[in-house]
């Protein structure tokens, strides 16, 4: 769980939600499907700086 959502979205450029894959509308579904290889990169980038303080 990501925790500080404002943090999220400033640090990474793009909302938690997005990232993780929750749309909450059809847009947002559309939207995270066209940038999924992004997303992918950001969760990875995400992940390894919380496992590495």
């Amino acid at each position: 769980m990501v925790g500080d959502l404002a943090g999220f979205r400033e640090k990474y450029g793009e909302c938690a939600c997005y990232v993780g894959g929750m749309p909450d509308d059809e847009e947002s579904e559309r939207y995270i499907a066209e940038n999924r290889e992004r997303f992918d990169a950001i969760y990875r980038r995400w992940e390894l700086e919380r496992i590495r303080p």
